[in-house]
C-alpha cells in the first residue's frame, strides 16, 4: 500500500480467517517506531544509523527528531519548523511568564512545564508551572510566580515520555 506524502495518521487494520478462526490486527503508523520507519525506513531500514535516532537532529534546524515527532514536523526538513513562543499574561492584576508550545496531540507525547530563575534549578509541573491549555496544536505552560514577584524567570517544556521508551 502506497501513502500520499501528507498522510501521516492511518490506522492499518488487516482481519483474516484461516481454520483456527478469525483473526484482527491493528498497527497505529503514527505510533513513534512505525513513524520512524516511515521516516528514516527509506535510507536507513534497519533504524540504525545515526540520522535516524531520536536524539539527533536530521536536517540541522536545532530541534532534535524526538521534538519534531512531538511537534508533528519533518525532521528530514529544515524549512518544517514549529516555533515555541513567550509571553506575558495578565492574571488578577499580576503578569505571568507563559510558554505556548506547538504539538500534535495525537503523536501521545506527555509534556509538562518547568521553571527556573537561575537556569540551574527547574521546578517541574504543579503547583511551579501550570497547564493553561491543552490543545490539539498547542499547550500552553504558566509559571506559578507571578513576574511582579521575581523579574528574573526562565520557563520550558520537557518531554514526561519520550517516544521508544
Amino acid at each position: 500500500m502506497n501513502l500520499d506524502n501528507g498522510v501521516s495518521d492511518i490506522l492499518l487494520q488487516v482481519a483474516s480467517y484461516n481454520r483456527q478462526g478469525d483473526t484482527a490486527v491493528s498497527q497505529d503508523l503514527l505510533s513513534p517506531e512505525p513513524w520512524r520507519y516511515r521516516t528514516f525506513g527509506g535510507s536507513d531500514p534497519n533504524l540504525t544509523g545515526p540520522a535516524s535516532q531520536w536524539n539527533n537532529d536530521g536536517d540541522g534546524d536545532g530541534v532534535t527528531t524526538m521534538w519534531e515527532y512531538a511537534f508533528g514536523t519533518d525532521p528530514l526538513s529544515a524549512s518544517s519548523v514549529a516555533k515555541p513562543a513567550m509571553r506575558m499574561t495578565p492574571d488578577t492584576g499580576n503578569r505571568f511568564l507563559e510558554y505556548v508550545i506547538p504539538r500534535d496531540s495525537r503523536r501521545g507525547v506527555q509534556l509538562r512545564g518547568a521553571v527556573s530563575s537561575d537556569l540551574t534549578t527547574w521546578q517541574s509541573g504543579s503547583p511551579h508551572c501550570t497547564v493553561v491549555e491543552e490543545g490539539a496544536n498547542q499547550m500552553i505552560f504558566r509559571s506559578a510566580t507571578p513576574v511582579s514577584g521575581n523579574p528574573r524567570q526562565f520557563i520550558r517544556a520537557e518531554m514526561v515520555n519520550p517516544p521508544g521508551q
